[in-house]
């Protein structure tokens, strides 16, 4: 497990939970992200969040289109996981719901495959 960026961003403006990173902060921890992912040599990355998505999937999707679905890349199969945020209503909807077990049917397939 890792995180998108290394620093803490600091407290949101509502001092409700983290403030999400600037794309700038983003970008200025990337290197050491590829770089621990090349280390590592994962053969299954699951993005958890939307900005973790982001750095795999086209950010103009809304994850109804993309949470259940998998794809390659350099080796590696991706599969991402919504944010397991309390404050989000989009796991209210049956169909999402639906969308998350899907997704965690094929992050098991995968660990099968893998022999994990």
């Amino acid at each position: 497990m890792t995180a998108l960026t290394k620093c803490f961003p600091g407290k949101s403006a509502g001092g409700h939970g983290d403030r999400v990173p600037s794309r700038e902060e983003q970008e200025l921890c990337r290197p050491w992200l590829e770089q621990e992912i090349t280390l590592v040599n994962p053969k299954l990355i699951i993005p958890i969040g939307r900005l973790a998505i982001g750095l795999f999937f086209d950010t103009k999707l809304p994850l109804e289109k993309i949470i259940g679905t998998q794809i390659e890349r350099d080796g590696r199969v991706i599969i991402p996981l919504p944010h397991p945020s309390g404050a989000s209503t989009w796991y209210n909807r049956p169909e999402n719901q639906a969308r998350v077990k899907k997704a965690i049917r094929l992050i098991s397939r995968q660990r099968e495959a893998l022999g994990l």
